[in-house]
């Protein structure tokens, strides 16, 4: 049972893996489920656009030179803005990394995180934001498809400004538990390190004891 998929994080690029995996894809688009992709897996979307194009439930985290190599591949141009390079997508989020992270849905909407992170980016860090997202994105369906179908069994669905705010949630989340490994390790700091503050920065935001209202907006009882 899937609820969710990362895809890409220490995938390699053999070519029976990228088969593989596309018809992984395809399996995951028949059945709706949230899709992050990253890493190889975005190698793979630059080879073949269309096993994304179209599906909304699909999210796309490349960072700066991912990021030329996709709208290369889908536009022509690796200087195209995020707003077109969505728009000719039509269907998945890109979250382009960065020192802001950029969110942009197919629409136009626009979401950014600035949060402040870590001054040290070990490799690594990457992957703890698709599995966390992709944790978010399977949490934000699930909401979303209780409410609508009333418990039917429906396939998993969202709005575009859930899948939107669950993306900067995750980008929030890993900027603070980055910044908790860099005050305990300062240059020392490998991303496993950051594993380890993951369930702290998730209190933070959203504790798990106490009635106030927490601070990732979402009501909490004993």
């Amino acid at each position: 049972r899937f609820h969710a998929l990362a895809i890409g994080p220490g995938l390699g690029r053999h070519t029976n893996v990228l088969e593989a995996t596309s018809r992984i894809i395809d399996a995951a688009r028949e059945r709706g489920l949230p899709l992050v992709i990253d890493a190889d897996g975005l190698w793979l979307i630059t080879q073949r656009p269309g096993l994304v194009k179209g599906y909304s439930n699909a999210v796309l985290t490349p960072n700066v030179a991912e990021y030329k190599r996709l709208a290369k591949a889908v536009i022509g141009d690796d200087k195209a803005p995020l707003q077109a390079l969505c728009e000719a997508l039509a269907g998945p989020i890109v979250l382009q990394k960065g020192d802001v992270d950029q969110i942009c849905a197919p629409s136009g909407a626009l979401l950014q995180c600035a949060l402040e992170g870590a001054p040290r980016r070990p490799g690594g860090l990457g992957d703890f934001l698709a599995g966390t997202l992709s944790v978010l994105l399977c949490w934000a369906a699930q909401r979303s498809t209780k409410t609508l179908a009333a418990g039917r069994n429906e396939p998993l669905s969202m709005d575009e400004e859930e899948r939107l705010r669950a993306c900067q949630a995750a980008c929030i989340l890993v900027r603070i538990a980055c910044r908790a490994a860099y005050e305990k390790r300062l240059r020392a700091m490998v991303a496993p390190d950051v594993l380890e503050e993951v369930g702290g920065a998730f209190e933070f935001l959203c504790p798990a004891r106490g009635a106030a209202t927490s601070r990732c907006g979402m009501k909490t009882s004993e």
